[in-house]
């Protein structure tokens, strides 16, 4: 899929599960079906990692790879902070349940 040279284009797949979730990380949806993937850039993982670590960075020209389809490194960054903010309150949340499970209850 990713490995294209035409990546950026629409593809379909069939979804597995799709959530759609609150800022907390709560499922608030689920389904399943088809799907339209239309990718808009083609990130590494350090240019995510800028991203996070200075939202409101603008990046140089040739910087990061080409963007498509209307989006700007300013949308990606957006996106890619809530995103992040997912991540960290999931886990944190595991984080307390794997306290949860630890405790000894029976002393």
């Amino acid at each position: 899929l990713f490995r294209s040279k035409q990546w950026y284009q629409r593809r379909v797949a069939i979804t597995a599960g799709v959530w759609k979730m609150n800022r907390e990380g709560e499922v608030l949806e689920r389904r399943f079906g088809k799907s339209l993937i239309r990718s808009c850039c083609k990130l590494h993982y350090e240019h995510a990692q800028d991203m996070i670590e200075e939202p409101d960075r603008e990046f140089e020209p040739g910087y990061l790879p080409e963007i498509h389809n209307g989006y700007t490194a300013r949308d990606l960054s957006k996106r890619i902070a809530v995103l992040h903010e997912i991540a960290q309150n999931l886990r944190e949340k595991r984080k307390k349940y794997r306290l949860r499970l630890c405790v000894d209850t029976t002393a």
